[in-house]
C-alpha cells in the first residue's frame, strides 16, 4: 500500500514539476518587456539527492537554497522583489491602515 502511495506521490510532483515550467515559460513570455515583474526562484540543483523518504534531510536543502542565493543572479532578483514589494506596501499603507 505504501509503495502505491508513494509512486502516484512521485507521478504527481512530476506533473507538477512539469506544468510549473509551462507556466514559467507562459509568464516569462508574458512579461518579458516589463522588467521587475516576472520573477522566477528556481533550484536548479541539490533537490535530486534528497527523496521523498528523506524529509528528515531538509538541511540539505537549505545548503542547496544557501549556494543559490548566493550566485549573482539570484541576489539580484531578491533584492528587486524586496524592492517592488516596500514601494508596494508603502502604495498600500492608507488601504491597509484602515
Amino acid at each position: 500500500m505504501i509503495s502505491i502511495i508513494y509512486s502516484r506521490l512521485v507521478s504527481a510532483i512530476t506533473k507538477l514539476d512539469i506544468n510549473c515550467n509551462r507556466v514559467h515559460e507562459h509568464y516569462a513570455q508574458l512579461f518579458q518587456n516589463c522588467d521587475g515583474v516576472y520573477f522566477r526562484f528556481n533550484l536548479n540543483r541539490g533537490p535530486e539527492n534528497v527523496s521523498l523518504k528523506e524529509w528528515k534531510k531538509m538541511n540539505i536543502l537549505s545548503d542547496h537554497v544557501e549556494v543559490y542565493l548566493d550566485h549573482r543572479e539570484a541576489r539580484k532578483h531578491v533584492e528587486s522583489v524586496v524592492e517592488l514589494l516596500s514601494r508596494l506596501a508603502t502604495w498600500c499603507k492608507p488601504w491597509i491602515s484602515q
